[in-house]
């Protein structure tokens, strides 16, 4: 997505295994599981992987807080795009 590697904050099993409600609807459909959550999971704050964890990344940091408020989908983007390199932890 936009060039960058999703991975640490996205991965398929996790995200199916941890939501009864997405593995009822799209099983271990990867592509299905990754359209729903750059369309919807992100938005509703869904953790996609065991090493992110979005509401422990966003209440950790005030400056993020600060800079991206309730703008959700961007707590993915800084971690993927900067937090990582910058030893910021998710969990």
């Amino acid at each position: 997505l936009n060039g960058l590697d999703y991975s640490p904050v996205f991965n398929p099993s996790y995200y199916s295994n941890k939501y009864p409600d997405l593995k009822s609807a799209f099983g271990d459909d990867e592509t299905a599981l990754w359209n729903h959550f750059i369309t919807f999971g992100m938005n509703e704050f869904r953790q996609a992987s065991a090493e992110f964890n979005p509401t422990v990344y966003k209440d950790r940091y005030e400056d993020l807080r600060n800079a991206y408020g309730d703008n959700k989908p961007m707590y993915y983007y800084h971690y993927v795009a900067f937090g990582i390199n910058e030893g910021r932890s998710a969990v």
